[in-house]
């Protein structure tokens, strides 16, 4: 079956090289052949054949001509609605195309860019061709394979949403422009960055005081990992601290920024330390920092870029600077056993030391693959101090169908990060949003990211991101906080169950609930709270035959769990009166 639509792949190309041949001089149709071949390489051939061959031929010309004059290091961009007289062909969504020198990155914050404006992409195609330009830049030829007088160059051809408001397409330009040119300073300062790493490693803990041989060589070996291929560099600077009188600040090295970070008129070059973090910055028993930065990775991957950050020290002991980079962690970081990354080994070693528990025993391995299996930024940022805490609470859960909550406080007091583990039968987007909003207003959060977990586990895990207003000063209770989700994710029918037991004892209750709870109709589980309903069912519940009645006159209120979980409800005077008959009304 592949090899039928490969063959009527190669058939349509046929044709569509023909059309092109019967519209252009010798030269230009195979200059079109040996691109069509690499363009048409990996579109799908449902693509291919929604088009006649003739207005596919068209498209490929329109490109060609798009392509015609570039020079190094340009990118050619145009976001446009192709329209058969102007063009020679028509579709039926907006396109956008780039032609840039090949590196890597493109697609990728492509991609990004486009869903950071809420713009759906129904095709990326992405050839790397081979191309042979005159000295003014002009087009010469496309070979089929790398030759001796060709680049490679990057063309990138995406369809999306049907736009035609000028300023939507004008705003699509300048954002991929602006995105491409971070590409092109980050891949132009990749290996000045990687040998601002290795200078780093060189200084690492010199004249740190008190800093134990064993803990700066793990710390140098994370170093190394990071520069074998652990980590993309998106920027790197270096960082003098200077004082003034009492105030102490942090002063850019002159000509040491590089990739997003390289300096330039917006640069701040100097600001207190007092107004970028605690003093715990800068605390000489931790001079390795592994955390979140407070900018989103304009490239490759969404989320806060990692921030690395290497103190330095005079002959004194004293901190007098800081090497810093940021960037992400490459996938193969996260894949990796954390017995076999640096610094993460050192800390889950000293964890297990401290848990008490006996090696290779059960719980022992139990705890080691709660930690293998923890979010890894967490493990990355987190003391051995907080993972132990975190990892013997999630051990002490043991598959309970219970709602366990941790939050950790990051170094610098710039987020806070939240590992829920609810009952996998209770994970629904209306409970995830349900706990986020508890949360988010608990630490008074400003921007909130999330990441889920569903495993073949008992419980389900929700990982948040929680960035507090500034000058917020949150102090969560992370008890109360916990019984407000528990709250929050109580069912009609465990909230009823619950106030049962409460009220006539849990052997009582659980005999009503298992008779009655779930008897009761979609209607009645709207319009009455499980507070009203516990009294119903106590009346139900005392009715001896058909021939018995009993009757209830009350006035709704709102209980203070309806009023924590929002309800709107309100004292209106209403009486209400009921009558309960078996059988029949």
């Amino acid at each position: 079956m592949k090899a039928n639509s490969e063959k009527n792949k190669q058939l349509l190309l046929g044709k569509i090289k023909a059309a092109i041949a019967a519209s252009v001089d010798t030269k230009a149709a195979n200059r079109a052949a040996a691109f069509c071949d690499l363009f048409f390489r990996r579109v799908p051939m449902t693509e291919m054949s929604q088009a006649a061959p003739d207005v596919v031929a068209a498209m490929v010309i329109n490109q060609l001509e798009f392509l015609r004059q570039r020079k190094k290091g340009e990118l050619s961009i145009r976001a446009f609605n192709p329209e058969k007289e102007r063009d020679g062909w028509e579709c039926e969504h907006t396109v956008v195309e780039m032609c840039n020198d090949d590196m890597p990155f493109l697609v990728d914050t492509s991609s990004m860019a486009m869903q950071e404006l809420n713009l759906g992409v129904h095709l990326i195609v992405h050839p790397v061709l081979n191309v042979e330009r005159d000295a003014g830049g002009k087009l010469k030829s496309i070979h089929p394979r790398s030759t001796k007088n060709s680049v490679k160059e990057s063309f990138i051809h995406i369809h999306f949403d049907k736009q035609t408001d000028p300023a939507v397409l004008a705003s699509v330009e300048t954002l991929l422009r602006t995105r491409m040119a971070m590409v092109r300073r980050t891949v132009d300062d990749w290996q000045p960055m990687k040998e601002s790493l290795k200078h780093a490693i060189a200084e690492f803990g010199k004249n740190a005081p008190d800093l134990p041989e064993s803990v700066r060589k793990e710390c140098v070996d994370f170093l190394k990992w990071v520069d074998d291929d652990h980590f993309m560099f998106i920027g790197a600077r270096t960082y003098d601290v200077v004082h003034k009188g009492n105030i102490a600040s942090l002063k850019v090295v002159d000509g040491t920024g590089l990739g997003l970070l390289r300096e330039d008129g917006k640069t701040v070059l100097s600001r207190p330390i007092a107004s970028t973090s605690k003093d715990s910055r800068f605390n000489p028993n931790a001079p390795l920092i592994v955390t979140k930065a407070n900018t989103r990775s304009p490239m490759h991957r969404s989320g806060y870029m990692d921030y690395i950050g290497v103190l330095r020290f005079d002959k004194k002991g004293k901190v007098v600077g800081e090497f810093r980079f940021i960037g992400l962690f490459t996938s193969l970081a996260y894949q990796q056993r954390i017995a076999d990354t640096p610094l993460i080994a050192m800390k889950v070693k000293t964890v297990l030391e401290n848990s008490g528990l006996k090696e290779n025993r059960h719980a022992w391995k139990s705890l080691l693959h709660i930690l293998e299996t923890l979010p890894r930024d967490e493990v990355f940022q987190a003391s051995s101090t907080e993972l132990l805490a975190i990892a013997m609470g999630v051990l002490d859960l043991q598959e309970r169908q219970t709602v366990r909550l941790f939050i950790r406080r990051e170094r610098f007091g710039r987020f806070f990060s939240c590992l829920v583990y609810i009952p996998r039968d209770y994970w629904n987007t209306e409970n995830r949003e349900k706990i986020q909003r508890i949360l988010k207003r608990a630490l008074k959060g400003e921007k909130l990211d999330y990441m889920i977990q569903l495993s073949d586990s008992a419980l389900a895990r929700l990982h948040l991101i929680i960035r507090p207003k500034a000058g917020a000063e949150p102090q969560p209770d992370v008890q109360e906080l916990e019984h407000k989700i528990i709250n929050a994710l109580r069912s009609w029918n465990d909230e009823l169950t619950n106030i049962l037991k409460q009220n006539h004892g849990e052997e009582t209750g659980l005999k009503l609930a298992r008779k009655f709870v779930k008897s009761f109709p979609a209607a009645y589980m709207e319009d009455v709270s499980p507070w009203v309903a516990s009294f119903d069912v106590e009346k139900i519940a005392l009715l001896k035959d058909e021939n018995d009645l009993q009757l209830s006159l009350y006035r709704p209120r709102v209980t203070e769990a309806e009023a924590e979980a929002g309800s709107e409800e309100k004292d209106t005077g209403i009486i209400r009166f009921k009558v309960f008959k078996k059988n029949r009304p």
